[in-house]
């Protein structure tokens, strides 16, 4: 065995990463440039009163975003782990299941919230100098959420069909568009708050008269399929159970936010509120990247890993991804601490000559976003891996510590609110390792702080192949050896073999000429699935569909020397399933043999 049988290698996972982290990364900071746009522009053609309203209103937006979540979170992961297992007829019926139970959630929301205007204008807010500002942006928003939860439903369809690039084309135009109705509404109609509620919802309608569309063509693999009876009933509640640790995030940073709200309107009054919005945007970068890193990749990307069993490839995963989110949380906690004064005045408000705490109180808040990060890997990690009550643990100590050290502080002296966060966050963070010490002893054999199990080397084979005939060739000794300690029958070896072979150098041949470099490898996954062996091939070359219909006559194609020709009408003759997709810049092809 060579060395590169015997260890495997990260390259198929890092470029799925790179690939995938790109577009997603672009997406997450145009969406929430957008955002701090929208209040920039709020703060400077309005006024600060309306800066501040709509920062009383980010509780409600987090109750929204998290009921959404509750439902197409819990189906992403599930769809992803079903797809990951092959299971393609149940990860469709989440889906569908997902977008009909969202539609009418949201509706009822919908209703619920313009009816009760009143009052939850005056639970957010009791002064009249805010209320006012409060009333015409929500009685807009309110109207706009079935738009918005059908966008988040097709930005998610998009990302687990594996077009990222189609989502942030429409996520690109859509920001502009918003950013241009901005300034048309606010600035030369007079619109005030009610101008960046129409631009929202402008923004989210445009895009889906060009997705909806697509998502209905040929182009998507992802098909609308409601089952039947119970098993739709069975799809519903899968997905709320799985959805609920997804969920909880958004509906715990809504308590968070709201009593920060409330509490620093009362103790720090109306400049005191500008700090902690300011700071609270700035904060949001930070959110919103571990939306990226962790809602979107390692949920979507790690549950398709998790649901092939292939523990080692997510372990390689997890680790790729928690350093990329210490690089950019970094990066933007650095900017705040560097330049706070900066940052305070970017929102239009006529600042004082003297600030005070105001400085002291920034840089606190934003360094809240160091155990926001801790805590949101975990998370992610605990429900790629199906532990949907672990999750919650960190969320909860997160959420004691953050909250009470905040109330405790309003109470003994409000100039230490904001530096509480500080204090919670260490808190935090050692409380974490104290947790995970224990977790270790009742998960065996889980290992690191994100306590991922190991690969179970009985039942599955991962490895990685070198990008040429003789890499292949000395990889099949190694597939033939482990299917036969499984008890698989000589035929389906020879089956397994044949077809692995064939499609590794289809897929060679066809980037003949390439330079692809040395360092290129398939990932090649094998798992004993009781009555059926499930094959997972994945490379990074150029888009190769190998699953066709070949209607010219065998015989002719082999005197012909079409040899990749008929190979492939062999693979797609022998498989009992035989699927594939373009995914994250990667050929996933993936293959299922009857085990006797």
């Amino acid at each position: 065995m060579t060395r590169n049988m015997e260890l495997r290698q990260s390259f198929i996972i890092s470029k799925g990463f790179r690939n995938y982290f790109l577009y997603s990364l672009l997406f997450t900071i145009i969406e929430q440039i957008c955002i701090v746009v929208d209040m920039i522009l709020v703060g400077n053609f309005v006024n600060a009163d309306a800066f501040s309203a709509l920062n009383l209103v980010v509780p409600v937006e987090s109750i929204v975003t998290g009921l959404i979540m509750l439902t197409t979170g819990g189906a992403g992961i599930v769809a992803s782990r079903c797809i990951g297992d092959q299971d393609f007829d149940r990860a469709f019926g989440a889906l569908s299941v997902a977008v009909v139970s969202t539609l009418i959630i949201i509706a009822l929301v919908s209703a619920m919230g313009l009816y009760f205007m009143d009052g939850i204008v005056r639970i957010l807010c009791p002064e009249d100098v805010l209320s006012g500002y409060l009333r015409d942006y929500l009685g807009i928003y309110f109207l706009s959420l079935i738009p918005i939860a059908l966008y988040s439903i097709v930005i998610l369809l998009l990302n687990i069909d594996g077009k990222p690039a189609i989502a942030l084309l429409m996520v690109a135009s859509a920001s502009a568009l918003d950013i241009i109705l901005d300034v048309v509404f606010m600035k030369y109609m007079g619109l005030g708050t009610k101008g960046v509620a129409f631009a929202g919802t402008a923004s989210y309608t445009v895009p889906l008269f060009f997705l909806i569309p697509y998502l209905s063509s040929n182009r998507c693999s992802l098909k609308f399929m409601i089952r039947n009876g119970k098993l739709a009933r069975d799809d519903f509640n899968e997905n709320i159970i799985t959805g609920i640790p997804y969920c909880l995030p958004y509906i715990i940073m809504c308590t968070i936010i709201f009593v920060i709200n409330k509490l620093t309107l009362t103790k720090l009054g109306p400049f005191g509120l500008y700090v902690w919005g300011a700071g609270y945007h700035v904060l949001s970068l930070v959110i919103v990247t571990m939306d990226c890193i962790g809602g979107t990749i390692l949920v979507i990307m790690g549950s398709m890993l998790v649901g092939s069993h292939d523990m080692t490839g997510f372990s390689i995963f997890a680790k790729r991804c928690s350093k990329v989110a210490a690089m950019v949380v970094g990066a933007i906690i650095l900017v705040v601490m560097t330049f706070p004064e900066w940052t305070l005045s970017l929102f239009g408000y006529n600042l004082p000559s003297d600030l005070g705490n105001a400085v002291l109180w920034v840089r606190f808040i934003v360094l809240l976003g160091i155990p926001y990060t801790v805590c949101c890997l975990k998370i992610y990690v605990s429900q790629a891996l199906d532990r949907k009550w672990i999750s919650t643990v960190p969320l909860a100590i997160f959420f004691i510590l953050t909250v009470g050290g905040f109330c405790l502080s309003a109470v003994l002296n409000p100039q230490w609110m904001f530096p509480s966060f500080l204090i919670s966050g260490i808190l935090f963070i050692l409380s974490d390792f104290l947790a995970c010490a224990i977790l270790r002893r009742y998960l065996k054999g889980v290992s690191g702080y994100l306590l991922i199990p190991p690969q179970d080397s009985v039942k599955s084979k991962c490895f990685s192949v070198s990008y040429s005939r003789e890499g292949i060739e000395s990889a099949l000794p190694v597939l033939e050896s482990f299917l036969d300690t499984m008890g698989t029958s000589p035929a389906t070896i020879v089956n397994v073999n044949l077809c692995c072979e064939e499609l590794m150098l289809s897929i060679v041949d066809n980037n003949a000429g390439k330079k692809l470099g040395e360092d290129w490898f398939f990932d090649v996954f094998v798992l004993d699935d009781e009555d059926e062996i499930k094959v997972t091939v994945k490379d990074a070359g150029a888009p190769f569909n190998p699953v066709r219909k070949y209607t010219g006559n065998a015989v002719e194609a082999m005197s012909s020397g079409e040899d990749m020709e008929l190979s492939l009408r062999l693979v797609n003759r022998i498989c009992k399933e035989f699927k594939y997709n373009y995914m994250y810049g990667q050929n996933t092809i993936y293959l299922s043999f009857a085990k006797a």
